[in-house]
């Protein structure tokens, strides 16, 4: 498909919807080349027996062991001005780290780390009264007077820049977006008091907006470099108070239903009207090309490792030892999840699938509510997606 098979019309409104009909058709192309395969999580699954060599399980975490000369191998690789000697316990060809060991490692790696989030997302769901009390009418009847109060700063705003929490008083608490900031800068002052230097690059941020949401939160991040709660510890230790990229995500557009058949195209009778399209947002997934540049800028920059999750994700911040664990294992990637609870309903899994290769699947799409019932019924404990990765 091509643009000049649309509707000039059409294509004139989904520019002002903030649609990139170009990068529209570059995913159509790639789509009807197949490009994207067709292969999908086949089941029937399983849920992976723990102690799980994969599976580290963080709150039990005490200490991690590994061959002395691969640890050797990996500080001398990571360039860390330590050795494993001065950290473990030796006891024949294995050492051992504690935690306060993982914790020192982690930190010497901030130079190589970025911290990253998508901040696209409107804060929408917060304010809907529907979703918020479909889990207890009773309950939400209780709390409703301290919801109305947190809609109505919530409402039309990006969620980055809303309230994370409210105080005990009622009054709206600190945004996600500041206390991410002001976390980072409280883990760069750790290695500053563990090195006593900030390098140029130290756990820099990197962000994925969107078209809509991108100047709402600039301007607050131009207040934020002003917030004494960052400019304190900033200048306490000799960095900026906001360090990060940006990188501003278009709207797609909808395309034709898989029923319809190959080549997919751009939907254009949306309400049943002729030449009426659907501008959604891009999928988190996009970020691989929307921030190709960053991660390309980075990575010159010494950046070997980098934390990806949502911006209103409360559990989502930067763990030393998880990132010193990771580093020393010499994995491509690692997820954060936790016990799956009754709210966890929408999301994905941890499960084995009949090759015995654990992958991550969604709930209701490739596996009925109904089997993650039965499994847990059967006294299985089910690792729930925590949308965060590594």
């Amino acid at each position: 498909m091509t643009s000049d098979a649309i509707n000039p019309e059409l294509i004139a409104r989904f520019k002002r919807d903030g649609v990139e009909i170009d990068t529209v058709l570059h995913f159509l192309h790639d789509l009807n080349s197949l490009k994207f395969g067709e292969e999908k999580p086949a089941g029937p699954f399983s849920i992976p027996e723990m102690p799980h060599p994969s599976i580290i399980d963080v709150p039990s975490l005490s200490v991690w062991s590994m061959p002395l000369s691969q640890a050797q191998k990996r500080f001398s690789e990571l360039g860390l001005p330590i050795t494993p000697e001065s950290l473990g316990v030796k006891s024949g060809e294995t050492i051992t780290f504690n935690k306060a060991a993982l914790e020192k490692i982690g930190v010497y790696l901030y130079p190589k780390t970025a911290y990253g989030f998508f901040s696209g997302g409107a804060a929408s769901s917060y304010a809907d009264v529907k979703k918020n009390s479909a889990l207890s009418e009773d309950l939400f009847s209780v709390f409703q007077e301290r919801f109305d109060t947190m809609a109505e700063l919530c409402r039309g705003k990006p969620k980055g820049i809303t309230p994370a929490y409210l105080n005990k008083d009622g009054s709206p608490g600190l945004s996600f977006l500041l206390l991410k900031f002001r976390m980072l800068l409280a883990h760069k002052e750790r290695y500053f008091r563990l090195t006593g230097s900030v390098p140029p690059v130290l756990l820099p941020a990197f962000q994925m907006t969107s078209v809509h949401t991108n100047e709402a939160i600039s301007s607050a991040m131009e207040e934020y470099e002003r917030d004494p709660l960052l400019t304190v510890v900033a200048k306490r230790i000799g960095c900026p108070p906001v360090d990060i990229y940006t990188a501003v995500q278009p709207m797609m557009a909808a395309i034709t239903h898989s029923s319809e058949g190959l080549p997919r195209r751009i939907f254009d009778r949306a309400h049943g009207k002729e030449n009426s399209g659907l501008p959604i947002p891009g999928g988190h997934g996009q970020n691989f090309e929307i921030l190709a540049p960053i991660y390309r800028d980075l990575q010159k920059k010494g950046i070997k490792y980098i934390w990806l999750g949502n911006i209103d994700n409360m559990g989502y911040t930067v763990d030393p030892v998880l990132l010193a664990v990771f580093a020393l294992s010499e994995k491509s990637a690692g997820f954060e999840t936790s016990y799956r609870t009754p709210m966890d309903i929408k999301g994905g899994i941890l499960v084995s699938d009949p090759k015995g290769k654990m992958t991550c699947v969604d709930i209701g799409p490739a596996i009925k509510a109904q089997d993650v019932i039965a499994f847990e019924a059967e006294g299985k404990r089910i690792l729930f997606n925590c949308g965060i990765g590594l």
